[in-house]
């Protein structure tokens, strides 16, 4: 998937209307290269706006096509997207996407009310026109995959959305008899912290390519020490829930057949309604799930199927204050679901370790590894020539230190084999911006009108002028953070404080210097240290 160009008509939160291309470059073009788009800016500057204008874009589009949807209570579930209430989002989008291995470019086109909902174009190569698709729209949309550091709700929520989506589908087909149909996941995922356990489990029990390739970022830098999968056990709970009795269509049945199938040893609490598997990984445990499941990305999506229940979970009331709030642009507090209130859920995870090598449960391990498994475990998940995929990353590199952070592009360019994926981050990192090329770093500013009783602010972006690929980090610092100084400020001050002092405190200054590490500044104290001693 390679996004191509951006148009928005209206205003979209604090972002002003705009139209962007994202033309690769001329003597970049056949090249294999993971080559992302990087939007930076200063905290507040709204560079998150545009990932979540791409969010819901896809979000509106996906939600379209579930008109015929009811919800559990039976009455005609309407898509929060679809919601007149709701303001519109009116856009144009193009993107080039593979179909049975031939690259199309593709238009979603939703410019004002008086568009006949979203309408899908492909380009005719013969005459190099749009025309309009009528049949398989869904067909045409990316998987679209979405990971945030810090918890930005308005990115998150409609993911949610659509989660809830799959939820009520699933208890309304079997309500209505149909439970053999399969139920499509949502186009849209969220990688939060499930999904994390899903992605490590799936990637160590059934692909030892992908195993091999966590064991070549340990032996090219000291990026991971999980060595692999110890034990972990699966509590699934469909009665005595929040809602009742939950009802599985034919196919999240077998999922849980074949969970208890490949189990250790399972056991069911008659009195509390609840399934426990536990499994204990060796070679016959991996050839089990081998057979059952064929691949880690089918063991990955039985997974996350399950736990896509969950949101039935949540409380009316809760899930309606949500919409009302998102309606208005509000910020959004989750409502956490009680462990033990949940429908299906994943717990005692126990990893096997290096340095030191023993093992520990998946809490113990740092922020930083566990945003590794999210980001790298994540994108190798779906590492396939037949996914299209755009990746949606806000500040990615958070929890990574600075050498993880100036290798992560480095190590993804040696592992991932297909490059038909769009990667759009935010970052306030210099390390990861100097692996950016120019053309695709968008610099955002936010400006605050107070010439009106209530001020207002307004978002705006433009292409970098300055080629960041490869430069010097303090010159990336100093270009795009405004960083004036090369050391921390609190000593700067000091530093010049007593780049001020007379001869009279000259042993004072050279006793104190001494608590400055090695710096330019530093050599500056110095010299004025000598030039008074040349006084005396």
């Amino acid at each position: 998937m390679k996004l191509l160009r951006l148009q928005l008509f209206e205003k979209y939160r604090s972002l002003e209307p705009f139209q962007q291309r994202f033309p690769k470059h001329p003597l970049l073009k056949d090249k294999q290269e993971i080559d992302p788009i990087c939007l930076v800016g200063l905290n507040g500057c709204g560079k998150s706006n545009l990932l979540e204008l791409i969010a819901d874009i896809f979000y509106t589009v996906e939600s379209s096509f579930l008109e015929n949807l009811y919800s559990v209570d039976g009455k005609p579930y309407q898509a929060y997207a679809n919601n007149k209430t709701k303001k519109e989002i009116f856009f144009e989008i193009e993107y080039e996407i593979k179909l049975n291995g031939i690259a199309q470019e593709i238009k979603i086109s939703y410019p004002n009310t008086k568009a006949r909902n979203h309408e899908f174009f492909i380009k005719n190569k013969d005459t190099n026109e749009f025309e309009l698709i009528s049949e398989n729209q869904r067909d045409y949309l990316p998987l679209v995959i979405a990971y945030t550091s810090g918890m930005n709700e308005l990115l998150s929520m409609p993911f949610l959305e659509l989660q809830d989506y799959y939820a009520r589908q699933v208890t309304h087909q079997v309500k209505k008899g149909d439970r053999k149909q399969e139920i499509a996941e949502p186009k849209l995922m969220m990688m939060d912290y499930e999904t994390n356990i899903f992605i490590l489990i799936a990637n160590y029990l059934l692909s030892e390519q992908k195993a091999k390739i966590f064991d070549k970022f340990k032996g090219d830098i000291d990026s991971l020490r999980i060595q692999g999968l110890s034990s972990f056990r699966i509590v699934v709970k469909l009665d005595k829930t929040r809602v009742g009795k939950v009802l599985l269509t034919q196919e999240l049945e077998d999922y849980q057949e074949n969970l208890r199938k490949c189990a250790t040893t399972y056991y069911f609490d008659e009195k509390e309604q609840i399934w426990k598997y536990d499994f204990l990984i060796n070679d016959a445990t991996k050839a089990l799930f081998k057979h059952y499941f064929k691949s880690s990305k089918n063991l990955f999506l039985a997974l996350y199927k399950l736990n896509l229940l969950n949101t039935l979970c949540i409380e009316k009331k809760y899930q309606n204050d949500l919409r009302k709030k998102r309606k208005k642009g509000q910020i959004i507090k989750f409502p956490t679901i009680a462990t033990l209130d949940k429908i299906f859920r994943v717990e005692l995870v126990e990893l096997i370790l290096s340095k030191p090598n023993v093992r520990t449960e998946y809490m113990q391990i740092s922020d930083g590894e566990h945003q590794f498994i999210h980001i790298v475990g994540g994108m190798i998940m779906f590492d396939e020539a037949d996914t299209e995929v755009l990746y949606l990353f806000d500040e990615p590199d958070t929890h990574f230190n600075p050498q993880w952070r100036t290798e992560f592009f480095n190590q993804l360019q040696k592992v991932i084999e297909h490059f038909n994926k769009e990667i759009i981050l935010t970052t306030h990192s210099p390390f990861i911006l100097g692996d950016c090329r120019g053309y695709n770093v968008f610099v955002f500013e936010r400006k605050i009108d107070e010439s009106t009783i209530q001020p207002k602010s307004s978002v705006s972006f433009h292409r970098s002028e300055y080629e960041t690929y490869g430069a010097n980090f303090l010159n990336l610092l100093s270009k795009f953070f405004g960083f004036e100084y090369n050391i921390s400020k609190k000593a700067f001050n000091e530093l010049v404080e007593m780049e001020n002092m007379t001869k009279e405190y000259l042993e004072k200054l050279k006793t104190q210097i001494n608590l400055f590490g090695e710096s330019t500044e530093k050599l500056l104290i110095l010299n004025h240290i000598e030039e008074l001693e040349n006084q005396n």
